[in-house]
């Protein structure tokens, strides 16, 4: 474990994501930036509530002139609190704050943009200006699993995927499921396990499926191929994407959330993507586009179940956010109805949609089968009535005349 870690376990609780606690200590590190007299988190518990509850307004009056000379968006005001309150609360200090003087001072949010999704055409771009395996393989990711960017600061790691068939045919593994948000000593066979009990408090309620389509599938393992050719030695507990390295015996390091949104705005700028700056943010945000387009995509599909959607991009739906746990095998068929309209690559949409003809054919040649096999059982019966009837149709004549 880290220092950093141990420093964030200190505060919080520690089942709490590594993500969400790096968010709140930044915002616990910009407190103590603006104040003169709370350094660190000694110094905010210690504090008179008196004093504290001044600093913590004047932290808001201070944050409000910020947002008038734009240097910080009105919606992010009352968000940078979170922190603070979090460490309040987890040190016993929940009832010593008025909360709502502060609430009340913080400006009134302002419509935001940002929810355009990429368009296949963009997609098609960006993909062709990844031009290194990994690039390609971590684009088809996101595009795939409609994830979101947070989720390269928690283990991904190869014992947390596993290969599965897009026509249900175990000599044809096309596709990969993956275990997001999952913890370090989960795998794939644990997970089927737990997906099968009936209690949601036995396991991390973050952790969800999600699924690549064949295009990202091959991606994914001509990226691995490579990275054996250069000398790595697979385990379960290798990362799925990697940092840069020199040799592949050298140790594999998980690539993190701000490297991927690097390497994100130098493909989208060599790509050309027009995007629109209104207030803050882009109409098309630099990473989550990629999951507006798989939720624009599947959601077009009427085809696709809306709830299995909503699994598979961790959105809580109501009561079947909280009761609804489908297993993954019952999760992909759902996500295979969208493979064609999530494939990026046009030979690749093209294969995608012979596929899918291909298995309706074979799903009507199957049904032509069976109805074949009915009629000649029907025809059989035919047959063995007439003759019962031409074996007793003197019995038959008789039962008539009586």
């Amino acid at each position: 474990m880290s220092k950093l870690e141990e420093k964030l376990n200190d505060i919080w609780d520690t089942a709490a994501p590594s993500g969400t606690k790096r968010v709140y200590q930044n915002q616990l590190d910009m407190f103590y930036d603006y104040s003169n007299i709370l350094k660190n988190l000694h110094d905010l518990i210690a504090c008179p509530p008196e004093i504290l509850q001044k600093e913590l307004e004047g932290y808001c009056d201070h944050m409000n002139k910020r947002v008038k000379i734009d240097e910080i968006s009105a919606n992010s005001v009352e968000q940078r609190f979170t922190g603070i309150k979090n460490a309040l609360d987890n040190n016993y200090r929940e009832n010593d704050i008025k909360w709502k003087p502060i609430k009340s001072k913080c400006p009134a949010k302002v419509r935001r943009s940002g929810y355009r999704p990429y368009s296949n055409l963009h997609a098609q771009k960006i993909l062709l200006k990844a031009n290194t395996s990994r690039n390609r393989a971590l684009v088809l990711f996101d595009f795939s699993t409609g994830s979101r960017v947070g989720i390269h600061d928690h283990p991904l790691l190869v014992k947390h995927t596993v290969m599965m068939s897009s026509t249900f045919d175990d000599n044809h593994l096309d596709c990969m499921a993956v275990l997001l948000y999952a913890d370090r000593d989960i795998d794939v066979e644990e997970m089927d396990m737990r997906d099968k009990v009936d209690d949601e408090s036995r396991y991390n309620s973050e952790t969800y499926w999600g699924f690549l389509t064949p295009e990202a599938t091959i991606a994914m393992l001509n990226y691995w191929n490579e990275r054996k050719k250069d000398g790595e030695i697979f385990t379960p507990d290798t990362p799925i994407f990697r940092q840069k390295y020199q040799i592949g015996m050298s140790p594999s390091l998980q690539i993190r959330k701000q490297a991927v949104v690097m390497i994100m705005d130098r493909i989208v700028k060599a790509a050309k993507i027009p995007r629109v700056k209104k207030g803050r943010r882009f109409d098309i945000q630099l990473n989550h586009g990629k999951r507006k387009r798989f939720n624009t995509e599947l959601k077009m599909n009427d085809v696709v179940n809306s709830n299995a959607i909503e699994k598979m991009m961790a959105h809580k739906n109501g009561l079947d956010g909280t009761y609804l746990h489908p297993t993954r095998e019952k999760l992909f068929k759902e996500f295979v109805k969208g493979i064609h309209d999530l494939t990026i690559d046009d030979s690749a949409r093209k294969q995608s949609e012979l596929d899918q003809k291909e298995k309706e054919n074979n799903e009507l040649k199957k049904k032509i089968d069976e109805i074949k096999e009915l009629k000649q059982k029907m025809d059989g019966f035919e047959k063995l009535k007439q003759e019962l009837r031409d074996e007793f149709k003197d019995e038959i004549k008789n039962l008539k005349l009586q």
